[in-house]
């Protein structure tokens, strides 16, 4: 009986200490602002331990996916693959998680963090980023507003919806 007790606790805890929203049905959030403003973006080239350029996928806008890969330190494969996406030969971090490029080419938006809770948006024209944190749930698509500078993200389950009002760059 005490061992139910223990994992019940335990249950309520770690359930009360997950990262994320809960949105109900149908509800649409204004997520708050996540601070420091604009961050300029660090020059880095695609990582790739064969020193090769990798397939790259153009994307119109100076914007490109491209094949990395970095030493592993799993016991299966001595080498991890990603696609990263890139602007002008900038890595803006792993693309294989989501990311979205808006209409102007101006902006992109790419999920981030160590469990996809982040989303970075990043200005084409001064090569900054903002971050936002977001709920850890899956997108299905983004909506962008760029002249009220504003990333609508609506989630696979298709009632919820988080509005980010990024910064004017």
């Amino acid at each position: 009986m005490q061992m139910k007790s223990t994992i019940l606790i335990l249950f309520v805890l770690l359930t009360a200490c997950t990262p994320g929203t809960k949105v109900q049905s149908g509800e649409h959030r204004v997520m708050p602002s996540a601070g420091s403003g604009w961050i300029p973006q660090e020059s880095e080239p695609v990582p790739n331990v064969f020193d090769d350029a990798g397939r790259k996928t153009n994307l119109g806008h100076g914007f490109y996916e491209q094949d990395g890969c970095v030493a592993s330190s799993s016991s299966w494969e001595a080498v991890a693959h990603y696609r990263y996406l890139v602007h002008n030969g900038k890595s803006l971090g792993i693309s294989s998680s989501g990311y979205s490029v808006s209409p102007s080419g101006r902006f992109a938006a790419l999920l981030t963090g160590p469990y996809d809770d982040t989303i970075k948006i990043y200005d084409s024209h001064t090569s900054r980023y903002f971050l936002h944190p977001i709920p850890r749930k899956s997108i299905n698509a983004f909506d962008w507003s760029e002249d009220r500078h504003r990333l609508d993200l609506i989630f696979v389950d298709g009632t919820t919806i988080i509005r980010i009002n990024y910064p004017k760059p």
